[in-house]
């Protein structure tokens, strides 16, 4: 418990020095979507004119984080609008964390009849047959706290997520209380691959595919050990019944990415340590193409030279853009496809 106020003091005192978010953005709250134990706020963007059929993003914010706050860190909602889908953006409740973190450490959140999961689920539901999206177009992103609860809704449901995007997030179900939760952040976990996905697969009873996975952690982050970048990665390898061992690297001059594919050549688990990162979304802001200057720099949003939230809509096939990324990033795929 004393490593995590600790690690909050210091998280709280960084916002306070560069400024907090201004939360002016597009996102709408819905009051009433069904089933929601925990008590959860439902914020979306839903651009207008949507095509019936158009794709979902769920993105779930950090500790001491708001959904608006995350929204401006990565341009999910300006992301939605130029490309055409929609953004749920699920808000954690005070009486729930004080801190305002998805409770990912707690056991009972790693089952699919968890409170928060089941609140996450149900705006899913609400969010796909309002706008008529195309439910095997649904994808979950989330950073830090949000991140390790993405990881676990794609454990926990992976019949309802085509893939995700982890950010500085934790592998599921290796903690199973807030003190495991903070050990587990500040070292990580040297679980085997197989000990690691076993957990999802006893937790989900999954019997046909996974999703695919991009994971980014920044190498000088000090609140979540870049080792749990790591540890993710052999999760979902482990799931997809992947090699243990190395997958095609690239390094370039803002991250080294590895890369595991199937027997197609597509992308399944793709890690990327952004170097000279801490523990924030790495965004390019001063990129020479306008197209993938989204987001705002902030107290979880930093300057890295990639825009991983772009390169995370990319991953979902969800971005259109008429170049290729910039030169300079290692990334191993071209749209969506792998």
């Amino acid at each position: 418990m004393a490593g995590l106020t600790t690690t909050l003091a210091a998280l709280n005192r960084y916002r306070r020095a560069v400024g907090a978010h201004d939360e002016a953005t597009h996102l709408t709250e819905v009051t009433s979507f069904g089933d929601n134990p925990a008590g959860l706020r439902l914020f979306a963007f839903v651009p207008e004119a949507l095509a019936p059929g158009a794709g979902l993003v769920v993105a779930l914010h950090g500790c001491t984080e708001t959904a608006s706050e995350l929204d401006v860190a990565c341009g999910w909602s300006t992301l939605a609008a130029r490309c055409g889908f929609a953004v749920l953006l699920p808000q954690q409740q005070a009486r729930n964390n004080p801190a305002g973190c998805f409770n990912w450490f707690r056991a009972e959140e790693q089952r699919r009849e968890g409170k928060e999961v089941t609140s996450v689920m149900a705006m899913v539901a609400f969010m796909v047959a309002t706008h008529r999206l195309d439910p095997r177009r649904v994808f979950v992103t989330g950073l830090s706290a949000g991140g390790a609860m993405a990881a676990g809704l794609l454990a926990l449901f992976p019949d309802r997520f085509a893939a995700g995007a982890i950010l500085a997030g934790l592998p599921f179900a290796v903690a199973r209380d807030m003190s495991e939760g903070v050990a587990l952040m500040a070292r990580g976990t040297d679980m085997s691959g197989e000990a690691l996905a076993a957990a999802a697969r006893r937790a989900s009873a999954q019997q046909g595919r996974w999703p695919r996975i991009a994971i980014w952690h920044g190498s000088l982050d000090t609140v979540v050990a870049p080792g749990n970048a790591d540890a993710l990665a052999r999760q979902f390898r482990g799931l997809h019944g992947l090699s243990a061992g190395p997958g095609d690297v690239s390094v370039g001059a803002t991250a080294r990415v590895e890369t595991w594919r199937d027997r197609s050549g597509q992308a399944l688990v793709v890690q990327s340590m952004v170097y000279g990162l801490g523990h924030a979304v790495p965004l390019s802001l001063m990129d020479l193409d306008p197209a993938l200057r989204v987001g705002q720099a902030g107290p979880f949003a930093q300057e890295a030279g990639v825009a991983a939230c772009w390169q995370s809509a990319n991953f979902f096939g969800l971005a259109r853009h008429a170049r290729t990324p910039h030169p300079a990033w290692p990334w191993p795929f071209r749209h969506g496809a792998g």
